[in-house]
């Protein structure tokens, strides 16, 4: 036992060790979050085998530079290359992360490759990357001695990536370039490493449902059977699992017959037909909420789409905790609200759809546009007959119920 005589000597021999093997204490502090990150990664269903053949090749400088993450739509590639991309990042020099969904700029992205790597250039010449020539050799030169690793995710086009294409002919060997894509053949014309994300097996599929829809791996007696039909129906995909499965979960078992009931109806459309079911199952508060969310406010940070959505009377904080339980949004690192492809698509056609309805229902305005005499009514569809478009509808009545429902998905302002 130590006397608290000895405790300054013992303090300041502690502090010396420190100092004295600093890089290999810091070395084994990033060890140990890193296996944590791994253990981690590895709890979910499925994964570890799809990332492994990654983790491999990433770590392997000698291997081809480029390597493309394919497969259909909802089966997990994004998930699959971000673990990846985390586990890894520690043995590059920089990495940057792009989803091409989202519009960037080509100059925003080399600023971001640029202040990673140029850490031997001046504060100065980091503030702008402005195309010159100049900065363009400086941030060619920089990369040429830094080992990169850059994502790509969810790329339907050659060209929206290009320019980043070329720009990694110049990084340093064992750098790597992931592109995740449904287009399998994306890259054909390219040397490439190819990673195909196959479905879940019936295991792992059933696993991953009962995990969302009972927070544990297996189905109670009263529930297997039922278990087991959506699991056929969501036919190994990710994202029908974890969705489905978190929409059901504390529902009786009445919900759940009547849910795989319009499940099975449409055989050729289950994956858009689960999502629709598990947005049928939220109350209608929530359903509004995801609509607006996914019109307005995907991209946008937590705190500040709360606040704007409690300005238009939403209960935001409650409905976005029901949102993200049952997979529908999800939060980035940088506490911006996410929205997975597949669910994003399918918010924007019950949108376009709602529109359609609405304005069906009231066609008659078109007819009627203001009351007059039926001489005026000749009149103005006499006026019309050569036209090749519908005439503008200018009646108040008809303006209100524009501007009453459009407020609906009033949109952000800065």
């Amino acid at each position: 036992m130590v006397s608290f005589a000895n405790l300054d000597t013992l303090k300041a021999h502690w502090c010396v060790s420190i100092s004295r093997y600093e890089s290999l204490f810091i070395e084994e502090i990033i060890k140990s979050v890193r296996a944590i990150l791994e253990r981690t990664s590895s709890c979910i269903v499925g994964i570890g085998s799809r990332v492994k053949a990654i983790d491999q090749w990433l770590k392997d400088p000698t291997d081809v530079r480029v390597g493309v993450i394919s497969g259909m739509r909802g089966v997990g590639k994004s998930t699959v290359a971000k673990i990846a991309y985390d586990s890894n990042s520690g043995d590059f020099d920089a990495c940057i992360m792009l989803d091409i969904r989202k519009p960037f700029k080509q100059e925003v992205v080399l600023l971001d490759l640029k202040n990673q790597v140029l850490s031997d250039i001046s504060i100065k010449e980091k503030q702008k990357v402005d195309g010159n020539q100049g900065c363009m050799l400086k941030i060619q030169d920089a990369v040429c001695r830094k080992r990169i690793l850059l994502l790509l995710d969810d790329v339907d086009q050659i060209e929206q990536v290009e320019f980043l294409l070329n720009a990694g002919k110049s990084f340093q060997k064992g750098s790597k370039i992931m592109i995740t894509t449904s287009h399998e053949h994306l890259l054909s014309h390219l040397t490439h490493k190819p990673f195909k994300i196959q479905q879940l097996d019936a295991q792992e599929s059933l696993r991953l449902f009962c995990w969302h829809a009972f927070y544990k791996f297996h189905p109670t007696k009263d529930y297997l059977e039922l278990s087991e039909r959506v699991v056929r129906r969501c036919e190994g995909l990710p994202l029908s699992l974890q969705l489905f499965g978190s929409s059901l979960f504390g529902k009786n078992l009445e919900v759940w017959e009547s849910a795989l009931e319009q499940l099975e109806a449409s055989p050729d459309e289950r994956n858009r037909k689960t999502l629709e079911v598990g947005y049928k199952l939220l109350n209608d508060n929530d359903r509004r909420l995801f609509l607006t969310i996914a019109r307005s406010f995907v991209g946008k940070e937590k705190g500040e789409a709360v606040k704007r959505l409690e300005e238009h009377d939403f209960y935001s904080n409650v409905g976005m905790q029901n949102l993200l339980d049952r997979s529908f949004i999800r939060f980035g690192e940088d506490d911006k609200l996410i929205m997975q492809r597949l669910v994003l698509d399918m918010a924007r056609e019950i949108i376009r759809q709602q529109t359609v309805d609405e304005l069906a229902k009231h066609k008659p305005t078109r007819a009627i546009i203001e009351t007059g005499t039926s001489e005026r009514k000749r009149k103005r569809a006499k006026d019309c007959e050569d036209e090749t478009m519908p005439q503008n509808i200018t009646s108040s009545s008809f303006k209100r119920f524009c501007l009453g429902f459009f407020s609906l998905f009033k949109p952000t302002t800065r």
